[in-house]
């Protein structure tokens, strides 16, 4: 597995370290700063993957939901045409 050397300024560290350890108590972990930057790596490597699935998932939500509208409409309709007729 390739390994890299990343350079970073103590502001930048100790910034860094804010945000872990603000990730860590809202999701109840204990990551490094180390675990936190490989899991934000690994993070970007998916995100356009990660992207299209969010989008697929959305597109079929969107679908299930206007046929519902449609269903719905038609069902109100025909109840309101039955109301006529007696």
């Amino acid at each position: 597995m390739p390994r890299f050397t990343i350079d970073l300024s103590q502001k930048t560290v100790d910034k860094l370290q804010r945000e872990v350890a603000r990730t860590n108590g809202a999701n109840g972990t204990d990551l490094t700063l180390v675990e936190w930057v490989h899991i934000h790596l690994k993070e970007i490597a998916i995100a356009p993957e990660l992207s299209a699935a969010v989008d697929a998932l959305n597109k079929t939500e969107e679908e299930a939901y206007r046929q519902s509208v449609t269903d719905g409409a038609r069902a109100a309709r025909d109840t309101l045409i039955a109301d006529l007729e007696q």
